[in-house]
């Protein structure tokens, strides 16, 4: 990768390079043409698509581990998204896909979970816990002490949540507000 990068950088050449790799395309490249069915779904550079999708397919193709959807519903300014956990939006009222990547999740008052499985990746920790029905994972510090097993206490502390219309799949300019 990094010399594929280098050869294309040093040439100034344009290239085009096919892949299904995310992490090829996401290292090597300026700007990226996601497409599924040969359709464009966005056309931007790595950083901002990854950031910003413009719908749940672009969400969910970019991120390991992947971005985790939720169905839920907005009521009263606010989606519940597990008993007693609620954070609030400026979404009106109705149906939405709330995505949450997993760099979202962070130690602290919220929401406590069973940690099903953890994976060490040199860094950082990868916690998988379900909320509700739906089998989530949360990326830690390394140095935080978290078991199989262990109940612990997780909240939203980054901007990677966000809301898609449920029928059509395309992000909705509302916010979540953490």
């Amino acid at each position: 990768r990094s010399e594929i990068r280098r050869i294309q950088q040093e040439t100034g050449v344009t290239t085009i390079f096919v892949t299904h790799d995310q992490e090829e395309a996401m290292s090597i490249t300026d700007e990226i043409v996601l497409m599924k069915k040969g359709v464009i779904q966005q056309q931007s550079s790595p950083q901002q698509m990854y950031i910003n999708p413009e719908n749940e397919f672009v969400a969910f193709f970019l991120g390991s581990p992947s971005i985790t959807f939720f169905v839920k519903d907005v009521k009263d300014g606010a989606i519940e998204l597990a008993p007693g956990y609620r954070v609030k939006t400026n979404a009106g009222n109705g149906p939405v896909s709330v995505g949450i990547r997993p760099e979202a999740w962070g130690l602290g008052q919220g929401v406590e979970v069973k940690v099903e499985a953890v994976e060490l990746r040199g860094k950082d920790l990868i916690v998988s816990f379900n909320l509700g029905d739906v089998k989530t994972c949360a990326i830690l510090g390394a140095n935080e002490q978290v078991s199989k097993g262990d109940i612990i206490s997780l909240c939203l502390k980054h901007s990677y949540v966000y809301l898609f219309d449920r029928d059509t799949g395309v992000r909705l300019p509302a916010e979540v507000q953490l």
